[in-house]
């Protein structure tokens, strides 16, 4: 009775230790999930600065082009003036002409005119043209002069709207700058933040070694909670993932271009292709859907915890079902051919969002 009595102390202290050890570790990784938490939102943030300058450049250039136009205008209007300017001055030495003649026929001049008419009714019609020609010629010089006050104030409003685009533009410039400042701060943060978590991921590696050596020297061999306590994390095994099957990666991820119609679509994993039908775990989770995907066919998808998913699309059949659990390794189902070779899509996710697998996945096993 006594003995028993130990041996349950005994495990009660080494479980006790476990579960020390285990509090230790997900507090490390808690604190790493939380930089990864930071990392996403600061790269949110650059993509939406990235956006708005995108669109500032736009804005950029419409108010260029606004302004170029705008200046070609005044250009153009300032030339008219000139040739308008010239024509009056033109109009305004003929009208003197005019008024000279007619001065000369008043007085005597007037009777050397009388005297030299054949009759008063050739005085008469000549006096009609000469005063004709003169109103004539005024009402030129008055349109004339009235295009070049509409012309000058034309200008006049350009010159503002220049001016007003000019300050636009330089409002987008002021706009443009503190966006580019706060692009650098954001990289500045998000480069601490990557280092941080190089030290935190240092950090719970170099608890996992501590924990395993003092459970160890307690004579743990065989407990239940010493693997989930001592095991890496699946974002500890970036790069270092075993592949799904052995083959060859057909499609990358990301945007690609089907020929010949050139349209663009975008690839949330990868294709691989493989003679070998079955398709494997790339790590130990839980199956969290086993079924039909449109676009995808027979899909499994697995839970990794710590919000990290995989996705292994493209089967012919499952040997799993929602709920199992699988260690890496484990058979999930089987791949269906596609013109006489099997080819699987597979990706990675986090919190929803697609990330290349070709980062997860070991190079060894290429």
């Amino acid at each position: 009775m006594r003995s028993i009595v130990l041996i349950l102390i005994g495990l009660h202290v080494i479980q006790a230790h476990a579960s020390k050890e285990h509090a230790r570790i997900e507090s490390a990784k808690n604190n790493l999930l939380e930089v990864e938490s930071k990392k996403r939102n600061v790269l949110a943030e650059l993509y939406d600065i990235k956006k708005k300058m995108k669109a500032i450049e736009k804005e950029r250039q419409i108010l260029t082009t606004k302004k170029t136009s705008a200046e070609s205008h005044i250009r153009s209007i300032s030339q008219l003036i000139v040739e308008l300017s010239k024509k009056v001055r033109k109009q305004k030495q003929r009208l003197k002409d005019r008024v000279r003649v007619l001065y000369k026929f008043g007085g005597q001049g007037f009777l050397r005119l009388a005297f030299s008419s054949e009759d008063s009714s050739k005085m008469d019609r000549n006096l009609k043209y000469l005063s004709l020609m003169s109103k004539h010629d005024l009402r030129s010089i008055e349109n004339f002069q009235d295009n070049i006050r509409i012309l000058r104030s034309q200008r006049v409003s350009l010159s503002k709207k220049k001016l007003k685009l000019k300050g636009i533009a330089s409002g987008i410039l002021s706009r443009s700058s503190e966006l580019e400042a706060e692009m650098s701060r954001r990289s500045k943060l998000l480069n601490s933040i990557e280092s941080q978590k190089i030290l935190e991921l240092a950090r719970l590696k170099k608890l996992r070694l501590e924990g395993q050596s003092k459970l160890s020297s307690k004579g743990v061999k065989s407990l239940a909670l010493l693997r989930e306590v001592l095991d890496p994390a699946f974002f500890e095994l970036r790069g270092r993932l075993n592949w799904p099957v052995k083959g060859t990666i057909s499609k990358d991820f990301g945007r690609w271009t089907v020929q010949p119609e050139k349209v663009e679509l975008r690839s949330s994993g990868v294709l691989i292709q493989s003679e070998v039908p079955q398709v494997k775990s790339v790590y130990r989770g839980i199956v969290s859907y086993v079924g039909y995907v449109p676009g995808f066919g027979k899909t499994v998808i697995l839970n990794h915890g710590d919000r990290y998913h995989t996705v292994y699309s493209n089967l012919d059949k499952y040997v799993v079902k929602r709920g199992m659990k699988v260690d890496s390794g484990d058979e999930l189902g089987s791949l269906k051919s596609m013109v006489e070779k099997r080819a699987l899509h597979f990706e990675v996710r986090h919190f929803s969002e697609p990330m290349d697998p070709k980062n997860w996945l070991s190079k060894n096993d290429i």
